[in-house]
Formats: C-alpha cells, sequence, structure tokens
C-alpha cells in the first residue's frame, strides 16, 4: 500500500476501518453476510500481505462453510448474551487494569481530550471499547482530507494505534480464540490484527 498517492491510502485505509468495525457494530444479518461475502471473495484475490492474505482466505472460505445462523449464533454468544460463559469483554482497560474502569481509563479520556475526539455519553458503549477506538481511527483518518495539520493527525493515529486500538485488538482477538466454538469470529480477529500490523508497519515507515 506504500505506493498509493496520500488521498488513495486515506479511502483504502477508511474502507478496511469499515470492514473491522462491521465485525461488531450490529448483530449480522442477511445484508452484511452478502456484503462480507463480496469484499473476502475480492480480497482473497489480492496480495496484500502473507498475513493478511490468508486470514481473508480463511473468512471467505468459512463464509461459504457457515449459513448466517451459525455466524448469528456465534455474535449473540460473544458479545451479547450476558450469561455466556464464552462472553468477550471488548474493553482496553479490562485487558490492562483487570477490571473496566482504571487508570488505563483515565489515560485514554486525557488522549481523547488531546486528540479533540468527543465520545458520545448517550452511546451504550464505553470510551475504550475496541468498537469505538475503530471508529475514532476512522475519524482521525477522515479528519486528513482537510486539515493543514496532518502530520500532528498522522502522530495522533500513531498513538491510538500502538498504545490503545493495536494491543485492545490483540488482547480480545487471544480471548475470542480461546472460544473453540467461535470459528468464524476468531478469523475475524486474526483479519483485524493482521490489517492493524500493516498499518503500525506504515507509521514506522513513515507513509
Amino acid at each position: 500500500m506504500n505506493d498509493l498517492s496520500a488521498r488513495d491510502l486515506r479511502v483504502v485505509r477508511l474502507r478496511f476501518y469499515d470492514i473491522l468495525k462491521s465485525f461488531l457494530d450490529t448483530e449480522p444479518d442477511a445484508e452484511k453476510l452478502s456484503r462480507w461475502r463480496g469484499v473476502f471473495s475480492a480480497l482473497r484475490r489480492e496480495q496484500i500481505s502473507p498475513g493478511l492474505d490468508r486470514s481473508a482466505a480463511t473468512i471467505h472460505a468459512l463464509l461459504a462453510e457457515q449459513n448466517l445462523a451459525d455466524i448469528k449464533e456465534e455474535y449473540y454468544e460473544l458479545f451479547v448474551n450476558p450469561f455466556s460463559d464464552d462472553k468477550v469483554i471488548l474493553n482496553g482497560s479490562f485487558y490492562r487494569d483487570d477490571r473496566i474502569g482504571g487508570p488505563s481509563l483515565v489515560e485514554f479520556r486525557a488522549f481523547l481530550k488531546e486528540a479533540g475526539l468527543t465520545f458520545d455519553r448517550a452511546s451504550m458503549l464505553e470510551d475504550d471499547s475496541l468498537l469505538v477506538m475503530l471508529d475514532f481511527m476512522a475519524t482521525l483518518i477522515g479528519a486528513e482530507k482537510d486539515a493543514r495539520d496532518g502530520d500532528r493527525l498522522q502522530h495522533l493515529q500513531s498513538r491510538l494505534l500502538n498504545e490503545y486500538l493495536r494491543p485492545t485488538a490483540q488482547s480480545v482477538g487471544k480471548r475470542v480464540g480461546e472460544v473453540s466454538s467461535a470459528a468464524f469470529y476468531s478469523a475475524c480477529f486474526t483479519f483485524m490484527t493482521d490489517y492493524l500490523d500493516i498499518e503500525r508497519a506504515l507509521f514506522d515507515s513513515g507513509a
């Protein structure tokens, strides 16, 4: 992706973050399943990175094998059912502080204030939820379009990625991977962490 223009790279990154958010934002339905099948059918024919290529191919294969009811059941047991033994916590502070809240949440809120990112307090999610972090990253990428402080926005993106988003995605992905009945979402989190590794490499290269 390093060969893309700044505008094209921004568009590609926003599309990937849209895919990542779609894993978590709402319960899967027929429309979302159809969209995923189209996206991952296209991605499996691309050559982006060995890790991402493998994880995209895995999701493509699982989408061909599993029906909507199977994937909805996985989603429900992982992210919705409060009585599920397999329920996964999405908050970064849970993995850093062993509880939701605590010092890391205070630290993250200070980062949001510095970055000028506003959290919707009417949301049912905590502001250090993985889904919210993904949305904040997309907001910072989109802000580059008309901004004169592109370097600052890139710096904020790098901090969000490396200090909060990527570690949280890795921790959540590890937990999902421990659930034997969660083959589809385990593959989704492998795809997510593989993509975030590419993002880290982009920042490291100064792209």
